[in-house]
């Protein structure tokens, strides 16, 4: 699969479906729009089992992405790494504030699609991660009709905040995604001891 350019602008409507659902080809092809870099790992003030917060709400844990991990690269494809999982939560994460801000609101029949499209995850956190992603994709494509940097925008105004280990969180210009950190991409994390995962 050839890797589209830097922002959302890319993706289209899925017409056919393969050997993969819907809500597998839009992640692989969004996670091929992120940006991932390496650098300097940033400073942030997180706790160790968190890994991250989205306008002060705590949105991944340690515990939770051990969870989540495995389920959602047999999803997108193996060849994707932790940065890539953590950047779907947030992307799930921000995309109802977007909504709101830019009065979106899906129609039933749009609620149905994202359900059904993430109902052959069988592991329940992992499957509300894609609910979550998969209706960011659809207000994205109402908003594109409209003005697709309103998207940027609304990615650019959310406080988040990941923890060091894994990287940070950024937005420049049309291009966002996560950039640092220390963790292997190819080795699972590892929750603190002693913790308890939130809801979410």
């Amino acid at each position: 699969m050839s890797r589209p350019r830097s922002d959302l602008r890319t993706i289209t409507c899925v017409k056919t479906r393969t050997t993969r659902n819907v809500a597998a080809t839009v992640l692989a092809a969004v996670l091929g729009a992120l940006v991932l870099l390496s650098g300097c790992t940033p400073t942030a003030s997180l706790p160790r089992d968190i890994v991250a917060t989205v306008d002060g709400r705590v949105v991944l844990t340690t515990e939770q992405l051990a969870q989540i991990r495995t389920p959602l690269l047999q999803l997108i494809g193996t060849d994707q790494d932790t940065s890539a999982v953590i950047s779907v939560v947030i992307m799930g994460e921000i995309a109802p504030s977007i909504a709101t801000a830019n009065q979106i609101e899906l129609t039933a029949d749009q609620q149905a699609q994202v359900t059904s499209e993430a109902a052959s995850v069988t592991d329940p956190v992992a499957r509300g991660v894609v609910e979550k992603f998969y209706a960011a994709y659809l207000i994205y494509q109402v908003l594109s009709q409209k003005d697709a940097s309103l998207w940027i925008k609304g990615l650019s105004q959310a406080q988040v905040e990941v923890q060091p280990r894994y990287g940070s969180w950024y937005v420049r210009d049309d291009t966002y995604g996560i950039e640092g950190g220390t963790v292997d991409s190819l080795s699972q994390p590892s929750a603190a001891p002693s913790t308890q995962a939130t809801g979410g």
